[in-house]
């Protein structure tokens, strides 16, 4: 019986404990609101607390990962570069085959001592064929091993208040906190 007695008592200490930290943050995230509002509209004193989203958590997106933009932007300026009109070709298009035409095309011209220009045209655009299939495998290896990781929390506040003309408008803003939920690192706007 004792036994079972400490147990409730012990489920209940976690759960109580969980709430208070939940609520905790909750209470620290809206007093960061109402500061930012009363900074951010243009007629603070008409403003009408609708709503409030209860507060989750925030993690990081694959097009703000920095290894994942580096990789792009690298592919893109590799998929600029390639011979042609490479506008259109897909971004991700498997140029294996064609890395190989301009590996013999330009070993042919190699060998039987053609023209330096056409030898180096073969050459410029193997480079660049292959410059781009590796980029493509380093991108592509960046978005399957992307893992959104914790970076805060969020929440979501309805109100209304007066924009510039004086009309009362209905918002919808989005809001991003650092994980101790010190700081406001974000604000969506509808």
């Amino acid at each position: 019986m004792k036994k079972l007695l400490f147990a409730v008592f012990a489920v209940l200490s976690v759960t109580c404990f969980a709430q208070t930290s939940v609520n905790s943050r909750l209470i620290k995230a809206k007093a960061l609101v109402r500061t930012e509002l009363k900074n951010s509209l243009h007629d603070h004193s008409s403003y009408k607390p609708v709503g409030w989203t209860s507060i989750d958590s925030l993690f990081s997106a694959i097009e703000d990962d920095p290894y994942v933009c580096r990789a792009m932007d690298d592919l893109m300026d590799k998929h600029s570069k390639l011979p042609g009109d490479p506008s259109k070709l897909d971004l991700f298009i498997d140029l294996s085959s064609i890395e190989n035409e301009c590996k013999v095309a330009y070993e042919k011209a190699a060998a039987s001592n053609m023209d330096v220009g056409y030898q180096m045209v073969c050459l410029n655009q193997w480079n660049a064929v292959s410059d781009f299939n590796k980029s493509r495998e380093k991108a592509i290896s960046a978005i399957q091993n992307f893992h959104p990781r914790f970076i805060g929390w969020t929440l979501t506040h309805k109100f209304r208040a007066k924009n510039a003309l004086g009309a009362y408008t209905l918002n919808e803003w989005e809001f991003h906190f650092d994980q101790e939920v010190n700081s406001i690192i974000a604000v969506k706007r509808d």
